[in-house]
């Protein structure tokens, strides 16, 4: 990897254990943990592809768990992912990667927080959570998995995100009391919109 780091301009980098999946650019002069999965590109197009609900998606039905964190398997996570046709052409993917990457930056130097304090911000429902840069990246976060899903030309698809409630509550027991902690809200598809986008990635896979 370090040998061909000078092929691209930054690498994309994800932590293998996360409460969010979230993929990042990073130097290619880093020296670094084997806790990340790294990929040999820089293009947006990519980020774009696998920041979105698609392959979420497939992440999440494939990848493992640490205690309450999904683990991200390069093995099973990506490399059995069936990327778009010509993804690394895609001018679309390019444009909308590159709006949502630089306006994510931009809430995170706003706020002064890190990228897992975001994506809580990003998932917390109004009316608590409505500042107009947190509703404008769930918007643009719509775009993107549009662009994503039109270049499968599955054009027909046009799921819309809605806070959904994961599970009613959770407990923390000790033994002086129980402490109920926020609630799991999660900005996601409906679960036939899930389903119908898993299903399509598993007929591909095949």
């Amino acid at each position: 990897l370090y040998s061909r780091a000078g092929e691209v301009d930054r690498l994309l980098a994800s932590s293998r254990v996360s409460k969010h999946l979230i993929f990042s650019f990073v130097p290619t002069n880093w020296v670094f943990s084997d806790s990340l999965t790294l990929f040999l590109s820089d293009r947006y197009s990519l980020f774009a592809i696998l920041q979105s609900r698609v392959h979420n998606i497939w992440a999440h039905a494939f990848g493992t768990a640490l205690e309450d964190r999904p683990r991200y398997v390069p093995e099973d996570c990506f490399e059995t992912f069936p990327l778009p046709l010509n993804w690394n052409a895609n001018a679309a993917l390019d444009e909308v990667g590159e709006e949502y990457y630089r306006l994510r930056t931009q809430v995170m130097d706003k706020f002064g927080e890190g990228l897992t304090e975001i994506y809580n911000r990003f998932h917390t429902p109004p009316p608590e959570q409505t500042d107009t840069d947190i509703v404008t990246l769930r918007e643009l976060h719509a775009k993107m998995d549009q662009a994503v899903l039109d270049a499968y030309d599955w054009t027909g698809l046009q799921p819309r995100p809605e806070f959904i409630l994961e599970h009613e509550e959770d407990r923390e027991e000790d033994d002086t009391n129980i402490r109920v902690r926020r609630k799991p809200w999660r900005c996601r598809w409906k679960d036939e919109d899930h389903d119908e986008v898993l299903a399509r990635l598993l007929k591909l896979n095949r």
